[in-house]
């Protein structure tokens, strides 16, 4: 997640929190609110996914019986705390909205780095053109765990090599190699 897309996060999460409180001290009857809650939840759900933060509960039956285990969204549980076994606290809620503000805080520190130091540039332009094609995938249907799998691991190892040869065929056709040696004895190879 890059600084700007943090900043907006971070502001998306600040009203969710707001309106979740709004919508709890209305006794939960207020259809105003309740509709903007509803217009938020595609994009938390999405900023957080990108934040790598697990968005669901596990929550499983009593001892006594054999059902399954549910997975709970947490975020959609402000409007139903009712859902699966057992009630979802506001304040488990919150305390997860809580963290989610945490992250993408972190996440602004970091991007803001990562937008003002040129040598991160070194290493986000390669990252964002070898995560093109699992952002395509993601963006036609494909579940996000698509690019955990090993084959997309693999994918990404050999489109690093590619991308790497592709640079240093560069740099020799255009005389770049005196440069590149300038660099790496700047870390002392």
């Amino acid at each position: 997640m890059n600084y700007l897309s943090a900043r907006r996060a971070e502001k998306a999460f600040i009203d969710f929190r707001r309106l979740c409180n709004e919508y709890w001290a209305s006794n939960e009857t207020s259809t105003e609110v309740r509709q903007q809650i509803n217009h938020l939840l595609p994009a938390l759900i999405e900023y957080a996914r990108e934040l790598k933060l697990s968005i669901h509960l596990l929550q499983g039956p009593p001892p006594a019986f054999s059902a399954p285990t549910l997975r709970l969204n947490v975020l959609r549980a402000v409007l139903e705390q009712e859902h699966g076994y057992a009630v979802i606290g506001r304040q488990q809620i919150l305390d997860f909205v809580d963290q989610c503000i945490g992250a993408t805080r972190q996440a602004r520190r970091k991007g803001f780095w990562h937008l003002v130091f040129p040598l991160w540039w070194i290493i986000d332009i390669p990252a964002f053109a070898i995560g093109v094609p699992f952002k395509i995938l993601r963006a036609v249907g494909f579940s996000d765990e698509v690019e955990e799998t090993l084959i997309a691991h693999v994918a990404k190892l050999v489109m690093t090599v590619l991308l790497a040869l592709v640079v240093i065929g560069l740099a020799l056709r255009f005389g770049w190699a005196k440069y590149i040696s300038e660099i790496l004895k700047l870390f002392g190879r």
